[in-house]
Order: structure tokens, then sequence, then C-alpha cells
């Protein structure tokens, strides 16, 4: 081949080709893994690399990795070999470079695989990214900006989660990569009309939560602009570049404006999240668990902007002023975005655009909590999705095409567009990396609270934030965690002694094992077993070994002190708890109720009371409430005592003593730890917090799971690292 090697920019480039394919998408450690000893051979530094060096830092192991006790760099790195020769085989068979990564070191070797082709020729301009601007303005013919080109730019970094690339303006093909802030915890970029000022969420003063700052577009120092203690996040920046609007968890939280240069921070709206300025500056709309409303950024009585829908999110402003779109529940209980008209003098009815079944038709995913209308672009509207940037064709309020994606992850989103007169089209966009471990929380065994300073429990990098994320268990006397694990290749179920430090794997299997639930004597666990399509559940004793229960019945939710007897969701019935008799096999439903989605349950240690999470048809909030139970036998619903209702998912855990329930809580406006003391099934006193979580670093983001055992309370929390940067033509 070619005597020559590859240039950085080809490397580059290829590097980004494999990242960018779902082969590397589905394996974050790896891509991590690639991108960070191709980044150290394209700045000369490979023969250097150390198994230290990756263990602690890529693999995020710490400073206390030990590599002599710790494998997690050779497993990985064999693992990288194998999927390396895979996308050879595969998809990348035609690529003009290869990667290795010989067996003895981690210094890759970079080569031809063929001729380097010409380079092709740009691709003819095909989109224009735009930004909203005021009603009254004039129409601006503005130049294109190639998506196809951000698309290859970004992939170089997108996949790394960009944390393995140096603090640089980065010329890509004809995009440059530029990075805003490089603190690790900045996100959520707004940019003002005319280009002058950016302001973003940043965590980097340390008070134990984020704030608003500020700093010249084209390059200046920052200014902090808030500077209370609680979270301050999603700025958004009025179009005469004179105020700022955000959401500030303060104070049970609400909608602020604050002057741009400095001033007072004034409250305007209650609750609410995602404020926006309305083109002409006279509104500010924003999100609430009540719907959607606009306020003056003066304040005043907030504005109900439309009705039919629950769960509104992410509002977005027509260019025009005259419409808003914004995600939200419809009457069937799904996502989709929904379009109101403004300023019609009623409360308008509305409509929906159909953007979650063409998302699905398309094969791009779902659509979530987290996939609202971001900004315009030509011809649709850019949205977060899978970790993604994407555009969704939008004609007449309807959907109108197939999604694009313009921004490839994983771990980008929160996109902006600016494009003002004599300037070149910019996107500016949030990069995110969620490394998730189980943390220790000790507490009071006789009040319930907190009684010391958290500690990380795990430094393994497979482990998973949100709703579907890895749930830890824990033994009553509090020496025994459980966890799902898939740090060897495969999903298992992972046991630490928490007193002298020995880990292990409990399974070991080809078929993915986690979501594990223990009996009351910590002697049982039962967990899911994901075969071909079906999710079925097993039983292991700490004594015997495993039992299969049940092949294609769904996921447990609770056994009984002795293990005889496991409460379960039985898979397509989310709707529905049943019980099993795990000695006898005999079965049957505990809570048949067609307006009853039962999403979690616990019994108490005692085996007569139920604590059970659901959602009730016709209401969006989530309810919780205590039961009495006999046998297999619940209670009637009218007999219940209702605990709390929350905006999320609640998960609901019994102390070792059965005396108390432990569960998330937003009630102070962030998902924080509360505890609620419990006599005979009732409360008792009102509900204490045990821990809260204000800052931006460290948070049980989109759910995050609990453990409760005797000293010891177990949380997932999701240490969120991210940065703003911005993609233009040189």
């Amino acid at each position: 081949m070619p005597g020559e090697g590859p240039s950085n920019a080809a490397v580059q480039q290829q590097l980004a080709r494999m990242l960018s394919s779902p082969m590397f998408q589905a394996a974050p450690s790896l891509s991590r893994f690639l991108a960070f000893v191709i980044n150290e051979w394209c700045e000369g530094r490979s023969e250097a690399l150390k198994e230290y060096m990756i263990g602690a830092d890529v693999l995020q192991r710490g400073a206390d990795f030990d590599p002599r006790v710790d494998p997690i760099v050779r497993v990985q790195a064999r693992k990288l070999r194998d999927r390396l020769r895979e996308y050879y085989d595969g998809p990348g068979s035609n690529d003009p470079i290869g990667f290795d990564l010989p067996k003895g070191g981690y210094a890759p070797v970079v080569l031809w695989r063929r001729p380097a082709a010409e380079a092709p020729a740009a691709e003819p301009v095909e989109h224009m990214v735009e930004a909203a601007v005021p009603a009254h303005q004039a129409p601006v013919v503005r130049p294109r900006l190639s998506w196809t080109l951000i698309t290859v730019a970004v992939a170089v970094v997108g996949a790394a989660g960009f944390l393995l690339i140096r603090s640089f303006t980065a010329p890509v093909n004809n995009l440059s990569l530029t990075q805003i802030t490089f603190d690790n915890g900045s996100s959520h970029p707004a940019v003002s009309a005319d280009g002058r000022w950016l302001a973003y969420e940043s965590d980097r003063a340390r008070n134990g939560g984020s704030d608003i700052w500020v700093q010249p577009f084209k390059g200046g120092p920052a200014a902090r602009l808030t500077h209370h203690e609680g979270a301050d996040t999603t700025p958004d920046i009025s179009p005469d570049g004179t105020r700022v609007a955000f959401r500030s968890f303060r104070d049970g939280g609400g909608i602020y404006v604050v002057p741009l240069l400095g001033g007072e921070e004034r409250r305007v709206g209650p609750g609410g999240y995602s404020p926006r300025f309305s083109p002409d500056g006279n509104w500010i709309a924003y999100s609430s668990a009540g719907g959607l409303y606009a306020v003056a950024p003066s304040g005043g009585e907030p504005r109900l902007l439309a009705r039919g829908v629950s769960g509104t999110a992410g509002p977005l402003w027509a260019r025009d002023g005259k419409h808003i779109v914004f995600l939200a529940h419809g009457s069937d209980g799904q996502f989709d975005w929904f379009v109101a008209p403004f300023g019609t003098g009623e409360v308008p009815l509305a409509h929906k655009m159909g953007v979650a079944g063409t998302i699905a038709r398309s094969g791009a995913g779902g659509m979530g909590e987290t996939t609202f209308p971001s900004d315009w672009v030509e011809g649709g509207i850019a949205t977060h999705l899978n970790g993604s940037i994407w555009r969704i064709p939008i004609s007449n309020w309807k959907s109108s095409g197939n999604p694009r994606q313009i921004l490839p992850g994983p771990g980008v989103g929160f996109a902006r567009a600016l494009t003002t007169p004599g300037e070149k089209p910019r996107l500016l966009f949030a990069t995110r990396t969620d490394n998730v471990h189980i943390w220790e929380q000790p507490i009071d065994p006789s009040t319930g609270l907190a009684n010391g300073v958290m500690q990380q429990i795990t430094r393994d990098v497979s482990l998973k934030g949100g709703f579907d994320g890895t749930r830890p268990a824990i033994t009553p006397d509090g020496t025994r965690l459980v966890y799902g694990s898939g740090v060897s290749g495969n999903l298992d179920l992972w046991f630490k002694n928490l007193v002298n430090g020995e880990e292990r794997a409990l399974t070991s299997d080809s078929r993915p094992e986690e979501r594990p639930v223990l009996s009351a004597n910590g002697e049982h666990i039962a967990y899911r077993v994901q075969n071909g399509g079906r999710s079925g559940i097993s039983m292991l004793d700490w004594k015997s070994g495993e039992k299969r229960l049940c092949d294609d019945c769904g996921e447990p939710k609770s056994l009984s002190r002795d293990g005889s007897l496991l409460l379960y969701t039985p898979a397509g019935a989310r709707k529905e708890l049943h019980w099993f008799n795990t000695v006898t096999g005999a079965k049957g439903p505990v809570v048949q109720d067609p307006v009853i989605s039962v999403m979690e349950a616990a019994l108490s240690p005692d085996g007569e009371w139920l604590a059970l999470t659901f959602l009730q048809e016709g209401k969006t909030r989530v309810q919780a409430a205590l039961a009495p139970f006999s046998g297999t036998r619940i209670a009637p619903r009218s007999s219940w005592t209702v605990l709390f209702e929350e905006m999320w998912f609640a998960s609901i855990h019994w102390s070792p003593g059965g005396d108390r329930i432990y569960y998330f809580s937003t009630r102070d406006d962030s998902r924080c730890i509360w505890t609620q003391a419990i006599r005979n099934g009732r409360p008792l006193g009102e509900p204490v917090a045990v821990r809260h979580f204000h800052a931006a670093r460290h948070h049980p983001d989109n759910g995050g799971w609990l453990a409760v055992g005797n000293g010891r309370l177990m949380v997932t929390l999701s240490e969120i690292v991210s940065n703003v940067w911005v993609a233009a033509s040189p």
C-alpha cells in the first residue's frame, strides 16, 4: 500500500465513520477506548499508553485503580480487538484505513487497507440553519450550512462523549468544531439573536448547584449571572439581548428573569421548566405539571396556552410567534408533539402533529420525555433522540417526512441554531456523558436519616442509569450488595461483600440477567432473565443455587421473607400484579384493575402490608399507597392509604424493620430521597428528607434506584459530564 501513512485528518474521518456505526454506538466503553488510543496516536503519544492510564481515566476506575487486581483494561482490550475484526469483516470491509490493537500493548496500528480515493467534492448545499427571529424583522437571505458536513465532523467527537478530545478548534473537512466550555459541567446553551452573547448552565462555581453564566460568543471572559445555591438551568436570551430567562430550583422552583449583564433575579412564574421567549419578547412560554403556560417577562398572571394534553415539555415558538410547538401526552397517554395557536383570546385545543408515529415507522427509535422540539432548521425542527440530534420535517403543522440525523451521538443534545446577517451559520450543542455508579448513604437505623458522607461503591463502567438502568439490591443486614453488571461482556448478577470488599459474579451464562429483588431474610434472590424475546424469572438461593421459576412471566417485584412468595408484573400485562408460589408453582392475580397500572410493589418484612406505586387512568401523577395484604390477597382499593403523588416514576422500599418507607420525591422540586415513618399501615408524622440532590454533577437522573439495608441506603447516581460546543463553516 502507499508508503506514506494516513494523515491525521484521514484517520479522524475513519474514526468518525466507525464510531457512528451501530456496532460501536452500542458499545460506549469500547468507543471511548478506541477514540482515546487513536487520538493519542494522532498526537504521537501512543507508545506511552499504559494500562493504568486507560483504566483510571478512560474506563473511569479512578485514581485508586490497580491493574494487578482489576483486569478491566485487558478484558476491554480483548473485546475491542474482537469488535474491530467484526467491523472490518462486516460494515467496514471497504474502508480505506485499518485500525488494530496488537496483543501485548495498547499502542494502535494505523495503516492503509487500500489506496486512498480522491477526496470527494463537497456535496451540494441543501439545508440552512435558521434561528427564530422577531416577527417584525424583515426576512433575511441567509447562507446555507450542509448538515452532512456536521454529521461527519461531529461523529469524530460525538461517539466518544467529547471527553477524550483535546481543547481546541478542530478543522474537520469543511467544518470547524470549537469547544466553548471546559469545566465538564456546562450544558443547555442559548445564544442571543444578534450572535453576540452566549448563556449556559454550569456548576463550575462548586456551590452545590448550578448557575447561569454568560460570555461573549466570539470570545472573552465568562461571568456568573446567578448566585443562588439552588440549581439554575435552561437559560434563554430575549430577542433584544437584554434579559435571560431561566428555570430555578430555589424556593420550590420557578421561572426567573435576570438582566443579561447582571442584576436582580426576579421570579415571574411559579414552578415550570424550559422557558422560551416569544419572537417579539413579550412572553415567556414554559411547561409545568399543570400544563403549558406563558407569562410576561415582568411577571403577572400566567396564561394557559393549550388544553386537551398533559405532561407538557419543551415549548418552541413558531418564527412568527402565532403558534407554539411542544411535547405532551395526548388522550391516549402517549408522547407526541402538539401545536396550539397563540393570541386567539381563548385557551385553544392542542392538535397532535404525528411525530411519534413518524419516528417509530422510520426505525429511528422511540419518542420519550426528552424528545422535545429544540430549534428550527430548514424544513423542520431539531430534536434530541437517543443521544443524537435529528431533524423532523414539518409541513402545515404536521410531521411530513422521515427524521434525518444531523448530529450523531451518543451524548449530544440541546441544539440551538443561529444565523445572523453577515455571519456564517452556526450550531450550538452540548455534549453529555453519564457515568453511573452505586453510592452508599449511611443512615441511622433508629431515625432513618442520613448519618455520614456518601461514598461511591462501584467502579463498574457498564452500569446504566434511568428507569431501565442498574437496580441495586441489598440484604437486610446491610452486608451484601447485588446488582446487574455487563463488565464481563454479558449482563450478569454480581455480588459485593460490603464488609471485606469481595466482588464476584453470581451468574455467568449467556442470558442477560438483571433487576434482582431479595427476600427479607436475605437468603433468596429473584431476578429477570432475558431469553430471546421473552422475560423469565429465576431465583438464586445463596446455598443451593439457581431455580428457574418461569420462562415467560415478566419482571420480579418483591419476595416474601422466606422466599416462598414472589410478586411480579406479567409480560405484556403491566397493568396487573401477580403472585407465584416458588415451592408449589401455583400462581394467580393480586391486582387486576382496569384503571390501575401497577409500576412497583414491595411486601413489608412481616408480609402484612403491600406498598405499591401505580398510575390511575385519567391521571398524570404516579400514586403510592399502602394496602393490607394477607396470603396472596390484597384488600379492596377503597381501603388503601395513599402516601404521596409524584410527577415521575416512584421507586419505593421498606426499611429492614418495616417501620419506614423510602422513596424518591420531587416535593422540593428536585429528585431527592425521602422517608416516611409507618405504624400499623398508616403514615406517622410528616415525610423527612434523607438526602438532597440539588447539584448538577451527581444526580439520580431519569430515574435512579434505591435499596435499603441495616444502616445503609444504596442509590444509583449519574455523574453528568457535559460541555458546550459550536459547529460552523470555517
